[in-house]
């Protein structure tokens, strides 16, 4: 049996490096965003995908770069050509792409709209198995609180894509991003204003989907509660930092 050849496509976007794996029916695999192009071309190669020609290629990849500056780019509907997956697993998947951009569902609604409302192990198995994220939204698929759960990219990914999709309140002002971006840029991750350690709290507001708020708390003196409530221990700060080198670029065509 011969395997189908995927061609590598990846580019560079103001949230990082992104692509897809492209076979002739469409996208068969994808990334989120990396911090290097290399680990981007890496995580695809690893699917088999190689540098080539492809229709779709220049599109796909003009399409990362609108999502990630906030521009209303139709992902949801590009083509994708599933892997080999169960029944159960694809009806799960496509259905990602009924969540309108913007909003959010939870794992209980998706459970019940693909007609399986008593098998909610299974909804979150299919979930975090998605070969392609972004272009399946599963990123919008929260706890029925609206917390934010588990998630291939990290909560922070996770949030920060929310937030660019308008699900979310922006996290942090711009001097918070700027602080943070300092601090990773300098080897610093996750120790800001005078070198000390923190944690990156994102409030989430119970009910309504929402993170209320973000700040930091030093980690000496902090309360068992307090270190509950930050779950965002990831190192955000190349978001950041690539949203503030070039921040208007939604509004500059």
């Amino acid at each position: 049996m011969t395997t189908e050849p995927l061609v590598l496509v990846a580019t560079d976007t103001e949230m990082g490096w992104a692509g897809v794996a492209l076979s002739n029916g469409g996208i068969r695999y994808a990334t989120l965003f990396h911090r290097s192009e290399q680990s981007a071309r890496g995580e695809l190669g690893a699917f088999g995908a190689r540098p080539g020609e492809h229709a779709l290629a220049q599109r796909a990849a003009q399409l990362l770069r609108d999502y990630a500056c906030g521009l209303p780019a139709d992902i949801e509907t590009f083509p994708v050509d599933l892997p080999e997956c169960t029944a159960m697993q694809r009806k799960i998947w496509l259905a990602l792409r009924d969540i309108p951009r913007g909003e959010t569902r939870s794992y209980g609604w998706l459970a019940r709209y693909v007609g399986e409302p008593h098998a909610p192990r299974a909804i979150g198995a299919a979930v975090g198995a998605n070969p392609i994220p972004l272009w399946l939204p599963c990123h919008r698929v929260v706890a029925a609180d609206g917390s934010l759960h588990g998630f291939g990219g990290g909560l922070a990914m996770k949030s920060a894509l929310l937030e660019l999709e308008g699900a979310l309140p922006k996290r942090m002002l711009a001097e918070e991003w700027r602080r943070v971006a300092v601090a990773g840029a300098e080897g610093r991750v996750g120790r800001v204003g005078r070198n000390r350690p923190v944690l990156l709290c994102g409030i989430a507001s119970v009910g309504d989907s929402r993170l209320a708020a973000c700040r930091e708390r030093p980690l000496r003196g902090a309360t068992t509660d307090e270190k509950k409530r930050a779950p965002l221990r990831e190192p955000v700060w190349w978001l950041g930092l690539r949203r503030l080198v070039r921040p208007c670029c939604a509004r500059s065509s």
